[in-house]
Parts: structure tokens; sequence; C-alpha cells
């Protein structure tokens, strides 16, 4: 008798466990069904910026492989760039800095083809004639800080200037009209205003106003 209690009892015991296996099993996959539709319903709202859809024919993904996120070049950008948390979040691509379709990713692949499109070691000095080995240090110098915006008005707008607020707005064209070495030619061209060197010729808004701009370094 002794023993078949002891055996009915750990039968007992097993479906007792198995019981609440099953309970904690339906439980996680209660709570696992649940974070995989929130993980989707973020994933859906940070597939697109600005009501715009990424283009795959702007080579982001190509160049994006080519430095693979790495943290020191986020770092050195963030830095160089005084990007701010402020500036980069609400879907524009804080919460996902990897993500090629989202505007601070997109942003970031241009800054890697300004800087390594022409070398491997770009470097702070202007005394090479071709801008590609020193265009990406000098942009950083020269752009007091990088804000996104989902305006549609330009590509980009530089404000500049002494007590005021100095900033270059990257805006949606930028983001999604331009592919990724366009991008990285209108930072060059919005640095060349941050710095000072010359505005916008007239009433025009574009960059073809103002071709001196770009040639004026050269």
């Amino acid at each position: 008798m002794r023993i078949r209690g002891n055996v009915h009892g750990q039968l007992t015991c097993q479906r007792r466990d198995s019981k609440m296996n099953i309970i904690t099993l339906s439980r996680v996959i209660v709570v696992g069904i649940i974070l995989i539709a929130s993980l989707g319903v973020v994933r859906n709202s940070h597939a697109q910026a600005c009501g715009r859809t990424a283009s795959t024919a702007q080579f982001d993904s190509f160049y994006g492989s080519n430095w693979n996120c790495s943290q020191s070049r986020v770092d050195d950008m963030w830095s160089r760039f005084d990007f701010d948390k402020g500036d980069w979040d609400n879907g524009m691509g804080w919460e996902d800095a990897c993500n090629n379709a989202l505007p601070l990713k997109r942003t970031f692949n241009a800054l890697q083809v300004l800087a390594y499109s022409v070398t491997s070691s770009p470097t702070c000095s202007t005394s090479n004639s071709n801008v590609g080995y020193w265009a990406y240090c000098w942009s950083g110098n020269s752009i007091d800080e990088l804000d996104s915006s989902c305006s549609n008005s330009s590509r980009a707008h530089t404000v500049y200037g002494p007590i005021i607020d100095n900033k270059t707005e990257l805006r949606a064209p930028f983001f999604y009209d331009e592919n990724v070495v366009q991008r990285a030619a209108t930072i060059f061209h919005e640095a060349r205003h941050a710095e000072g060197w010359c505005g916008h010729q007239g009433s025009c808004s574009g960059g073809n106003c103002d071709p001196n701009c770009d040639v004026a370094l050269i």
C-alpha cells in the first residue's frame, strides 16, 4: 500500500506538473504572440517615415553593407555632426539606427560615402586638391548640427550666423528623392553654406541657383 501510495502520489504530481507546464506554456505563447504583434506594429511604423517609402534603387543596402553599421563609426558621426536624439527620434531612425529605410541610417550612409568613397583614411587636412580626402572632416567642422525634418519644401536648409541657432536641417526629399551619392554631395553643399562661403542667388531655393558655391573651394 505504501508503494502503491507513493506511485499514485508520484503520478498525481506528474499530472499536476504537466498541467502547470501546459498552463505556463500557454501563457508564454500568449505573451509571445503579443510581443510579436507589438514588434510588428513598431516595424510597420518604422518601415516608412514622412509618409515616404524608401527606394531599393538608391544604393543604401550596398553602401550600408560596406560599413555594416559599425558602432565606432556611428559614434564618430554622432559626435562630429552633433546629432541629437530629440532631432532624430519619433520614427526618424533613432530607435532603429541601422534600418536603411529610415532617415537616420540613410544620412549615416551618405556620410560614409563622403568619408570613404575616395580613401580608406579620410583626413582633416585640406592640402590635397581632391576634396574626397577631406570632405567628411571639413563638413563636420563646418556644420554646427544635423537635424531632420519631414518638410518637402527643399532637400535641405542651413541656418548660420551670429547669435542664432546654427543648424543644417535635412528634409524628406533628401532622404527619399536622392540616392546615397547625391545625399553625400548635398551634405557637402550645405557645409559650404554653414561655413559661410555663399548663399543662394536670388529667390530660388534649389541648389542650381548658386553655381559659384560649388566651385569656390575647388
